[in-house]
């Protein structure tokens, strides 16, 4: 005679993990590529940040270094 003792239970619960992402600047999320609980392979984009802030600051760069090289072939 063989005996299976299969145990049961009305109060288990689903384990799940959470994983905390931090993006490498700081600024406002302007797109999400992904919904909740939705599965993502490696190396996928999960969001976008907005980028005007950097863009702004380029450009701010770009014409002062243009505006130094103009004074340079000045002097």
């Amino acid at each position: 005679m063989i005996f299976y003792f299969h145990p049961s239970t009305k109060s288990a619960t689903a384990i799940s993990h959470a994983v905390t992402i931090l993006p490498e600047t700081v600024g406002r999320v302007d797109d999400v590529y992904v919904g909740v609980d939705e599965k993502v392979a490696a190396g996928a984009p999960l969001f976008r940040l907005d980028d005007s802030q950097q863009k702004a600051a380029v450009e701010t760069a770009r014409r002062q270094i243009e505006e130094l090289e103009a004074e340079a072939k000045e002097a």
